[in-house]
């Protein structure tokens, strides 16, 4: 009880400090904003505090659980972790109801997307369900109608009580923390064992994007979807953000180029993905598809092409949740965080950003990053200068390295390869694949007799690793 009223009361001392320091930093014109909104909570105050107490009176019968849905980014993914979940037979409490609502970050929602989960779920627009949340969670007795943060699933590597991620947002670090306590820990290893899709296409959409694909002259897995994260979707999408802190980690497509030319010589079509992308690519090679820029390009193929595809490559985004619905195979590069590895995935290959210490001139080592992002939390900090620099970075003098092109291409021919079969496991890979992994079995468990989720299949690039051994060994 002491530690939960010590959390409510980080909770309010947050809220009100993030409302002040927001009014003195942006002015009039944010209070204003901030006026408007609380005469909108106002007047929705008495239909939400009704249906509040009538979840509390119904509690008896049934146990009725909020939980917000980010869907316009992709990245949302309590979905897809909830029905994994549930297909082991961990949410399967008859007198539960869970009640999923949207509440976008920005102002865009793929409709293919929505519509394919809503044949799953019960998903409602934000509306009153928004408020009716808020209110329920801050009266006392709020945890037992809380749904587990399976958003954080894929953050469960991280453990950083005593640092922001916890200090920022209490609620939930505890919520997960219990959750995962809770969960049976073969429960926890059966999720590995979900493989097929998690969501499905009518057969009106089968036959519109098999048309699409004969008309580029390709087939279900003859060609792969490669993406860069940038800028440009935020920005066009959610104008009242200053996003560019989150700049580092994006990256280049043209970088790509090198690794696309080698997969059409294994006569494979190279789609490049997305929506609203910062540049166009200039080839004279018919088999790579600028889709992004086309006008083919639908919220319809968009899931398709994720779904059929032979692999996807990609940099760390929300459209990776696409390729992770249907357990397609991902080449991650240009990841900006090891300790966020979406190591869950089958028949994966990744490879990180690098970081470099300016001063010492070397790179910082992998268990150095592990140790500094844990107590720092500076991927993910929103703590910045004047000029938009993590303070984090300028204070260990840390410049980010995106993966070069050839990283890429090494990363992207291995895959090709272990598809493919004809890829060799050599001894040197596999005690350095062990090492790595190891770095996080005394760092990064949180919790007694569970380790972090890994599916056995899940990689990283092999010669990645032997040309950054450096990194792993002291």
């Amino acid at each position: 009880m002491i530690k939960q009223n010590s959390t409510n009361l980080i909770f309010i001392k947050n809220f009100w400090f993030k409302q002040f320091t927001e009014i003195k930093k942006k002015g009039i014109n944010i209070l204003f904003l901030k006026l408007i909104t609380l005469f909108k909570i106002s007047l929705i105050f008495i239909p939400a505090l009704f249906f509040v107490i009538l979840v509390r009176l119904s509690s008896p019968f049934v146990i009725i659980k909020f939980k917000s849905l980010d869907m316009a980014r992709m990245g949302e993914q309590t979905l897809t972790w909830y029905l994994k979940l549930k297909k082991i037979g961990a949410f399967n409490k008859k007198r539960e109801f869970n009640f999923f609502y949207i509440n976008n970050s920005v102002n865009y929602v793929n409709i293919q997307w929505l519509k394919m989960w809503r044949k799953n779920f019960n998903i409602f627009p934000s509306f009153i369900f928004k408020y009716v949340d808020l209110l329920n969670s801050s009266i006392p007795g709020h945890e037992k109608y809380s749904f587990p943060p399976l958003q954080l699933f894929h953050r469960q590597l991280v453990g950083r009580e005593k640092t922001d991620d916890y200090l920022s947002e209490p609620r939930v670090f505890i919520n997960q923390q219990t959750f995962f306590k809770n969960l049976d820990y073969l429960s926890f290893k059966k999720v590995l064992e979900v493989h097929e899709p998690l969501i499905s296409f009518n057969k009106k959409d089968l036959e519109t994007g098999q048309k699409y694909l004969k008309k580029i002259g390709t087939e279900e897995k003859k060609f792969i979807c490669f993406n860069a994260r940038d800028k440009k979707f935020l920005n066009e999408f959610n104008k009242k953000i200053n996003w560019n802190y989150q700049n580092f980690r994006n990256s280049d497509i043209i970088s790509y180029l090198p690794a696309i030319e080698k997969m059409t010589q294994k006569n494979l079509h190279c789609i490049r993905t997305g929506f609203v992308v910062e540049n166009t690519l200039e080839t004279k090679n018919n088999k790579i598809i600028d889709y992004a820029n086309s006008k083919d390009r639908s919220d319809l193929l968009d899931i398709y092409l994720g779904s059929k595809c032979l692999f996807y490559l990609l940099s760390g985004s929300g459209i990776s949740g696409i390729p992770q619905a249907f357990n397609k195979p991902i080449v991650f590069v240009n990841h900006h965080n090891i300790n966020e590895i979406l190591a869950f995935t089958h028949n994966s290959l990744y490879i990180p950003k690098k970081y470099y210490l300016i001063d010492e001139k070397r790179f910082l080592r992998f268990d150095e990053f592990i140790d500094l992002e844990r107590k720092t939390n500076f991927t993910r900090n929103l703590n910045f200068d004047s000029t938009l620099k993590n303070k984090i970075f300028v204070k260990h003098g840390l410049e980010i390295i995106d993966n070069s092109a050839e990283e890429i291409s090494d990363v992207v021919v291995e895959m090709e390869k272990r598809i493919s079969g004809t890829w060799e496991t050599d001894e040197e890979e596999t005690e350095l694949q062990n090492k790595f992994w190891s770095l996080f079995n005394n760092k990064l468990s949180l919790y007694k007799n569970i380790n972090y989720l890994k599916s056995p299949t899940f990689r990283i690039g092999s010669i990645f690793l032997k040309k950054n051994k450096n990194l792993i060994l002291r």
